[in-house]
C-alpha cells in the first residue's frame, strides 16, 4: 500500500479479476456509442448481467461529452460482484486517461465513497491507441490520483488498482510513478 504524500488516500494495487474485490464502486471507461462487452464491461455483465449498463444507457448524457460520468447506483441490484456501484466515464478515446481518472476519483470523492476499484485502463483492446507506452498509461494513472488526493486532502479514500494482465510488471511502473514527486 502507498499512501499519496500528504493526504489520507491510499492505493493498494492487487492482482486479479475486479470484480471480487470489494469496493463501494468499480471505476470503468465506456464509449458514447452503447458497444459495450470487451475488458471490464464483460466482467461486470457476468456478475450482474446488463443491470449497470443499462443505468448507464438511460443516463448517459445528451449531447455526449468526452468524460462525462455516469454513477449506476448499484442499491437495488442483486449480483454476485464484490463491488457495490459502477462509476462509468465516457471514453472515445478524446482525452487523456489523466483526465477520464481524475473525472471518475472527483465523482467517487463529492459522494463520500470510502474505496474504489480501478483496472488498468487503456491496456487491452486499446493499448497505444492515446497513451503509447506503458509507462504512459501509469503515470497518466498515477498524476490523476495524485491530482485528485491533492484537492481532498483530509477525506479517507482507498483506490484500488486491480491488475488482470502482468500484475509484477505493472505493479512495478505503478509504484514507480505513484512515488514520483
Amino acid at each position: 500500500m502507498t499512501t499519496i504524500n500528504g493526504t489520507a488516500t491510499n492505493v493498494t494495487i492487487l492482482p486479479g479479476d475486479i470484480t471480487v474485490v470489494p469496493a463501494d464502486a468499480l471505476i470503468t471507461l465506456i464509449n458514447s456509442g452503447g458497444i459495450w462487452g470487451g475488458g471490464v464491461d464483460r466482467a461486470i455483465m457476468q456478475k450482474a448481467g446488463q443491470q449497470f449498463h443499462q443505468i448507464a444507457a438511460q443516463h448517459m448524457p445528451n449531447p455526449i461529452r468526452q468524460g462525462d460520468v455516469i454513477f449506476a447506483d448499484g442499491s437495488r441490484i442483486q449480483h454476485s460482484g464484490a463491488f457495490r456501484n459502477v462509476i462509468f466515464v465516457i471514453d472515445d478515446l478524446q482525452l487523456s486517461l489523466e483526465d477520464l481518472v481524475k473525472e471518475a476519483l472527483e465523482v467517487a470523492f463529492v459522494r463520500g465513497l470510502q474505496n474504489v476499484s480501478l483496472p488498468l485502463m487503456r491496456t487491452g483492446l486499446m493499448a497505444g491507441m492515446v497513451e503509447k507506452t506503458p509507462e504512459e498509461v501509469a503515470y497518466q494513472m498515477s498524476e490523476a490520483i495524485k491530482e485528485v488526493a491533492a484537492t481532498h486532502p483530509s477525506q479517507t479514500m482507498e483506490i484500488k488498482i486491480v491488475i488482470y494482465v502482468d500484475p509484477q510488471q505493472w505493479s512495478q511502473r505503478l509504484l514507480a510513478t505513484l512515488q514520483a514527486r
